[in-house]
């Protein structure tokens, strides 16, 4: 009969890892090699970085447009945010889509919704008042 690693270590997981964490508290060798070998493992299981063109500037017919991504930071937001407030309507929706899809916006829209949504994070305002706001002040 064959030594059964999987049996072993489920019936004494609690002591073998009573064990590893005395190691890792005194041990410094040992603590500097696990801290390498975790990251070695995040660098190689962690997904890529998102690509640098979801921030950037689009110029169309001599206008220059904001992707999602700089109106996403611009009004202190994720873009996965942005595109939630326009599914619900509490965002308007962009002026200009692309060839590609992309919401584009204005630099007058960016810093005017800039402007609302600062306000809103600061209290001074509802989110009704912020959504009234936003459709009345929504324009290219």
């Amino acid at each position: 009969m064959a030594f059964d690693y999987a049996e072993y270590y489920k019936k004494n997981r609690e002591r073998i890892l009573q064990k590893r964490r005395q190691k890792y508290a005194l041990d410094p060798e040992y603590r500097k090699k696990v801290k390498k070998r975790n990251a070695e493992y995040h660098r190689r299981t962690s997904k890529p970085k998102k690509p640098i063109e979801s921030y950037q500037m689009v110029k169309v017919e001599d206008k220059t447009y904001f992707t999602i991504g700089i109106f996403a930071k611009a009004i202190g937001r994720k873009t996965i945010t942005v595109r939630e407030y326009h599914r619900r309507g509490l965002l308007p929706p962009p002026i200009f889509v692309n060839s590609r899809g992309w919401r584009l916006y204005s630099q007058k829209q960016t810093i005017f919704a800039k402007k609302c949504f600062k306000k809103f994070d600061n209290h001074e305002i509802t989110q009704e008042e912020l959504i009234k706001q936003l459709k009345e002040g929504w324009d290219a």
